[in-house]
């Protein structure tokens, strides 16, 4: 990716008893100046000082929502203007993707759209056949999600879910589905597109594309197998 001319490097600090024994790193990595400083989403929040951490000048975090966790700080100490990448520790070490073709995948800030049925689910197990709610959540960090669809046929066909009110940006949405079940062994997954048009990829797919070493950023179809005494575990 081109590097932008200026970056922002964030840096947190971790609490102790004391003003005095708190110690700061670098937590997150280069920030797009421009896209830092003109997001109207990023939120600073700040904790009374009368906090479990005993500091005497409360906790400031950042909060940036729709980009990867490790760039919302939880204890914010100040902000740093650079003309490079800082690669920060976690950013290189567990945010980079190394790509199947020998290349990298790097500065990943917006989260893909994913969803991800949460009943029934690895855990659960169903009395017997009859009607029971598939029910589940999906976000993305582009924006509001569109649609839901869940299958469950292993992904031979698929059926539009109802999202639960408010759908918000970048925010958990909540789906369901009503599905009668016969008894038989069968898979159950769920797929998301976003406002922008994204749809959630199969496993095999976004393997292809990213390789095995993309944990971090994993959104691919999340699927349940549904077994015919009722437990159900994971399929991939």
């Amino acid at each position: 990716k081109q590097r932008p001319a200026a970056c922002v490097c964030v840096f947190g600090r971790f609490p102790g008893n004391s003003r005095s024994h708190s110690s700061e790193t670098q937590q997150a990595p280069l920030i797009n100046f421009s896209r830092f400083f003109h997001r109207v989403d990023q939120t600073l929040l700040h904790h009374s000082p009368s906090n479990c951490f005993g500091d005497d000048f409360g906790v400031v975090r950042l909060l940036l929502p729709g980009w990867e966790g490790n760039i919302s700080i939880k204890w914010l100490s100040r902000l740093k203007v650079t003309d490079a990448p800082s690669y920060t520790r976690e950013e290189t070490s567990k945010y980079t993707d190394p790509l199947p073709d020998g290349k990298a995948r790097e500065f990943t800030f917006d989260m893909d759209a994913k969803s991800l049925i949460t009943a029934p689910s690895a855990g659960h197990r169903l009395t017997g056949a009859g009607v029971y709610q598939i029910s589940g959540l999906a976000w993305s960090g582009r924006g509001a999600i569109r649609q839901v669809e869940v299958s469950t046929d292993g992904g031979r066909t698929w059926h539009t879910a109802a999202l639960e009110s408010p759908v918000l940006p970048k925010a958990f949405t909540r789906f369901t589905l009503e599905w009668r079940w016969d008894g038989g062994e069968t898979v159950l997954q769920s797929r998301a597109t976003d406002e922008t048009g994204y749809v959630q990829p199969k496993r095999d797919v976004l393997v292809s594309v990213r390789g095995l070493n993309s944990n971090y950023h994993n959104n691919a179809i999340q699927a349940w197998r549904v077994a015919m005494d009722g437990t159900v575990r994971n399929a991939v």
